[in-house]
């Protein structure tokens, strides 16, 4: 009975392990296929089964505050706010779980100031653009950047990095 027993929990550890793996690679197809829904349910999923590896929870929080993302765009388009600031909360929040784990990841930094732009939160998204620039100085960046400092008021700083983009943008 005792090894019935041991090789059942094996089993069914075996099983429950496989399970969040095989959510984040249906999660990731159902967001390359364009599922959005059907992909943040899946990566939630991922997540909750508790058995994904480091990197794997670090890729399904991503695939999730992207899929966040997208849907936070379409609910703009039909000028449901609320929604929209809400779903991307949601992204801030995968993006920022992320970025402790890993807070040299440019690309991340972005898209977590991005969802904070459009939150109107300007102060953290010229941070977000600040810290992706001092890990890869590019003239997008500096736009971004530039945008998030208009919309906040800060005239000096977003002319200054308008300026230092045409600047790196002429030496490119």
């Amino acid at each position: 009975r005792l090894l019935f027993a041991a090789v059942a929990v094996v089993l069914f550890v075996t099983a429950a392990q496989a399970a969040g793996t095989a959510d984040l690679k249906a999660a990731q197809a159902a967001a390359e296929k364009g599922t959005g829904d059907e992909a943040i349910q899946l990566f939630t999923q991922a997540l909750a089964a508790g058995d994904l590896s480091a990197d794997d929870q670090l890729t399904a929080r991503k695939g999730r505050g992207r899929e966040y993302s997208a849907k936070s765009l379409i609910a703009d388009a039909f000028n449901r706010q609320d929604d929209a600031k809400r779903l991307r909360d949601n992204a801030i929040a995968d993006f920022s779980a992320v970025i402790s784990a890993k807070p040299d990841d440019a690309a991340i930094l972005i898209e977590r100031g991005q969802a904070y732009h459009m939150n109107q939160q300007f102060d953290p998204a010229i941070a977000d653009f600040g810290a992706a620039l001092k890990l890869n100085s590019s003239p997008s960046i500096l736009l971004q950047r530039a945008s998030s400092q208009r919309a906040k008021g800060a005239y000096d700083g977003a002319i200054a990095d308008c300026t230092a983009a045409l600047a790196s943008d002429a030496h490119d």
